[in-house]
């Protein structure tokens, strides 16, 4: 069940947004569709915690400051949220910073990024998730043309889908993700290639790459012919330029 505070953080919302649509006395057709906003304001309230109740919730809007910080509410309380997407209407010019290292919750499994055009640097505090199992960037949820995993390690993931990104060169070796059982990787145009090192990762049922460069789709069809020679008949890779093919 959603916590208090996080419920009571919606409901705050909910007042502040129809004390920008309330009058003093509503009258006549005015009236009437101040109450149909205030009608429709408040489903979406109760969207949300119905969503929240069922361990998943998802924020669309302006979630990037002025400043370059994504800003969303507190919902690190949320102890039975499992499911998170956030996906940002805002442009953004330059990368974005997570203002709070810890804004996500404990128990969180699936996370889904779109458009935050956060630096690459920023992935080691998702890597602190002790419990994400899925983990989808979309268009641009990280921008900039090199994702170095360093000393970062995603222990738990067991699926990893890149879509759309400007992602050029990407470096990872194993013991970043040990537990990976599938990689997607669908529309990541410049992306050279990915890393030989994946292919050694013991839990790793399935590579898929469509709609990628040549060299990109090359690079998994290479990591499969390596794992075959090494006795590894169980790697399935799929490949393809068409991207309409790809799986949802």
């Amino acid at each position: 069940m959603a916590s208090i505070e996080a419920l009571s953080l919606l409901l705050k919302q909910f007042i502040l947004d129809i004390s920008q649509w309330i009058d003093p006395m509503p009258v006549g057709e005015r009236g009437r569709y101040r109450a149909d906003e205030i009608a429709a304001s408040f489903e979406v309230l109760m969207n949300h915690l119905r969503k929240m109740m069922a361990g998943k919730l998802g924020f669309c809007g302006p979630l990037i400051s002025s400043q370059g910080n994504m800003e969303i509410p507190n919902i690190r309380s949320l102890e039975h949220l499992q499911k998170l997407k956030l996906l940002n209407t805002n442009p953004c010019r330059e990368p974005t910073r997570l203002l709070n290292t810890m804004m996500f919750p404990e128990k969180l499994k699936k996370l889904t990024l779109s458009n935050t055009g956060m630096d690459w640097e920023e992935m080691w505090t998702i890597s602190l998730l002790p419990n994400l199992e899925v983990l989808k960037l979309k268009l641009n949820a990280f921008i900039g043309e090199k994702w170095e995993t360093s000393d970062a390690e995603f222990r738990p993931l067991k699926v990893l889908k890149l879509y759309d990104l400007e992602l050029r060169q990407w470096v990872c070796s194993r013991e970043n993700l040990p537990g990976l059982q599938r990689l997607v990787v669908h529309h990541c145009l410049k992306l050279e290639g990915i890393p030989s090192d994946v292919g050694k990762i013991l839990t790793l049922d399935v590579i898929e790459v469509r709609g990628c460069s040549r060299s990109a789709q090359v690079s998994a069809q290479e990591i499969q012919e390596e794992q075959k020679r090494e006795g590894n008949d169980l790697l399935k890779v799929h490949t393809s330029n068409n991207y309409s093919e790809a799986s949802p």
